[in-house]
């Protein structure tokens, strides 16, 4: 019996605490998600309620621009507007305001003149006084030159939805045309439509306490002036405590607030948002109510009846437990029987097992043995496999080291056709270019000659006329100089000699700069000026850069360079193309020349797409390359780099993706450095002296 009392006892007592347990669990997570689904659906609730405003206030522009464009093709409204007779206008729009009060619901109906004065105010005829008007909305209306709808706050504490409409006649601008809605039956429409309560509120400083009060009769509200510090309740569908209104409106920031609020023993959740106007300023909150007292109360009841069902579930399985483990505690006690002869069995069984491990110790030894001798096969295979292993490596890195001369020198061939097939080109383009140029250089000297010898003909005759033939003569003279426009013809032919001249002169320019560029003989090491190779390659690729790309140059001063001009001529050209490919749209290119000791230093900085950082350690390597397949060989930066190279010098890239690149180049060379860099010490020395 006793055996009987301890397997209930162990068993009920842990299965009552789980079932506890998991009651109380599923109690807080119903609860959790509960909590988590009604602010869902509260939040999708203020959602509706923003987007049924929006199509509000859109429908309410609409009908304000139809309504101003039907005032403004008013052919009797245009001309007493152009003539500023108000009496006139005053006559013709009455029965307009009169219709769109009653059936638009229009509360604003205002003429300004073209100067931003008020002509006229149909609903406030005593203040059609000449003043400025300093709306957003208006100003913004005069800049744009089109109509331009949207909220503004009145001194009275209420929002209006304006539209200023230009008034033109004919393309002339003749005034303004002011129209508005009261956004507060816009508010009641919403909170009908939506069922959602909704409070707003504006500052007092934004607002004049005595047309607030007027504003307030008018309208039938209960909020006095001091009803909260510092705001003012333009519209409420709901009475709320001074108390909770003060703390909403000045203390809490937009977004939900809090879990719920209890307003008159309704549970509500809120939200707070702010108002703003056509200037996008904020001029006031407005609050969102959402009633949950209904729903929270059927989850409750929902939750009492799921308890009780749980209570009367578990009753009925402990008292089944109850039963069930006390025929289990007569079946532990008939087990605890045979369980007593059974052990008598196996003590005899546990002998026979001493001597079986006994013969499992030997067979382990000769196991062990000859788990040796496996051992030893398999250390002297690994090492025969290491062995083979190592070769197979150095195989590897002989074909690797073969491979990279092979790409090395196929690069360099592809470089030296390149280089060929533009120096074959250059020579061609300069021949032909040169011998055209020169007749038209001397033909121009020719036309310069005779055009002087005209020039001293024609005042030799003008003299003769003036001074011997008749007046009849000399009139007929002078007009047909006039008629032939002599004078005009001998001062255009100079201008167009000298533009000729001037053209012919930028070709042989040009034409020097291109056989500088790419010399078709064979390249040699000669003293070089960077800076002009820069400025010839420049030229080359002027159509490259051109309307697109700005460059800026910042010389300093550097000696001349002992190397192949050509080549570096081509390192030029291909980073200033590359800096060219990676802007877009627009940009600058600055490229910046100075000199260390024995170093002369270069670097080209771009505005591109830079470089990414994972790229940086491969752009120098052959036919790598970030562009479009088709869109390059990859060989521009590793002829840069090669190029470099052999002039003893070093080319380093900074980029960053999405913030342009810098690639500067230093090359050595003898002191000649230092001198320069002490000329230029010494002129800026002596420009500061000039300047004290």
């Amino acid at each position: 019996m006793m055996l009987n009392h301890s397997v209930r006892s162990k068993v009920l007592i842990p299965l009552s605490l789980t079932f506890l347990v998991l009651i109380l669990t599923f109690v807080f997570t119903s609860y959790r998600i509960r909590q988590h689904e009604q602010g869902a659906v509260v939040r999708q609730r203020y959602r509706n309620v923003q987007d049924v405003l929006t199509g509000l206030l859109s429908y309410n522009v609409a009908v304000l621009s139809s309504t101003a464009e039907l005032i403004g093709g008013q052919k009797n409204l245009q001309m007493a507007m152009e003539k500023r007779d108000v009496a006139a206008l005053l006559a013709y729009s009455k029965p307009i305001a009169g219709r769109i009060a009653r059936r638009l619901h229009i509360t604003h109906f205002d003429y300004h003149d073209s100067h931003n004065r008020t002509v006229l105010r149909l609903f406030l005829p005593e203040g059609n006084e000449s003043r400025s008007v300093p709306g957003i909305i208006m100003r913004r209306a005069i800049h744009s030159g089109r109509p331009v709808a949207g909220l503004e706050l009145d001194s009275t504490g209420t929002f209006a939805q304006r539209l200023v409409f230009p008034w033109r006649v004919g393309g002339n601008l003749i005034g303004y045309i002011e129209l508005g809605i009261d956004v507060t039956p816009v508010l009641a429409k919403l909170r009908k439509i939506t069922k959602i309560e909704l409070v707003a509120a504006v500052a007092k400083h934004k607002t004049e306490q005595g047309q607030w009060a007027e504003a307030q009769l008018h309208h039938g509200a209960h909020f006095p002036w001091n009803f909260i510090p510092h705001k003012l309740i333009s519209y409420a569908s709901l009475k709320i405590p001074r108390q909770l209104a003060a703390h909403i409106f000045n203390a809490t920031p937009y977004g939900n607030i809090g879990p719920t609020l209890r307003i008159k023993g309704r549970l509500y959740r809120a939200a707070l948002l702010p108002i703003v106007d056509a200037g996008q300023k904020n001029i006031g909150d407005l609050l969102m109510l959402a009633d949950i007292s209904g729903e929270k109360t059927a989850f409750q009841a929902f939750l009492m009846r799921t308890v009780i069902f749980s209570l009367v579930l578990c009753a009925a399985l402990f008292i089944f437990a109850f039963q069930v483990l006390g025929r289990v505690g007569r079946q532990l006690r008939q087990g605890e029987d045979m369980l007593r002869q059974e052990s008598a069995s196996l003590a005899e069984s546990n002998h026979w097992l001493q001597i079986e491990i006994s013969e499992r110790e030997r067979a382990e030894q000769k196991l062990s043995s000859l788990n040796l001798r496996l051992e030893q096969r398999v250390a002297e295979r690994t090492i025969e496999l290491e062995r083979k292993n190592s070769e197979l490596e150095t195989s590897r890195q002989d074909l690797e080291k073969t491979y990279g001369e092979l790409k090395e020198k196929q690069a360099t061939i592809l470089h030296q056709n390149k280089m060929a097939g533009i120096g074959q080109l250059a020579a061609g383009i300069v021949h032909d270019i040169n011998n055209p140029v020169g007749f038209i250089s001397h033909n121009l000297q020719l036309f310069e000659r005779y055009h002087q010898r005209l020039g001293q003909f024609d005042a030799l005759q003008k003299q003769l006329i003036m001074n011997q033939a008749d007046a009849s003569l000399r009139e007929a003279w002078e007009s047909g100089r006039a008629r032939f426009k002599v004078d005009l013809v001998f001062r255009e032919l100079a201008e167009m000699a000298g533009e000729c001249r001037e053209g012919t002169s930028r070709i042989s320019q040009i034409v020097k700069n291109l056989s500088v560029f790419a010399r078709v003989d064979a390249p040699k090491r000669r003293p070089a000026d960077l800076r002009k190779c820069i400025d010839s390659t420049l030229t080359i690729i002027g159509h490259e850069l051109r309307g697109k790309v700005r460059v800026n140059r910042d010389y300093g001063p550097i000696p001349l360079l002992h190397c192949y001009a050509e080549r570096l001529n081509q390192v030029f050209m291909n980073l200033l193309i590359n800096a060219a490919q990676a802007i877009e749209e627009s940009g600058t290119i600055h490229i910046r020349t100075w000199a260390e000791v024995n170093h002369i230093c270069v670097s080209i900085t771009d505005t591109g797409v830079g470089i990414p950082a994972d790229k940086l350690a491969q752009i120098f390597e052959p036919f790598f390359t970030t562009k479009p397949v088709g869109a390059g060989t990859g060989l521009g930066l590793s002829i840069v780099y090669d190029i470099v190279a052999s002039h003893n010098g070093e080319i380093m890239v900074e980029s960053e993706e999405g913030n342009g690149a810098v690639f500067t180049m230093r090359f050595p060379c003898d002191g000649a450095a230092d001198s320069v860099l002490a000329a230029a010490a010494a002129a800026a020395a002596a420009e500061e002296g000039r300047g004290v």
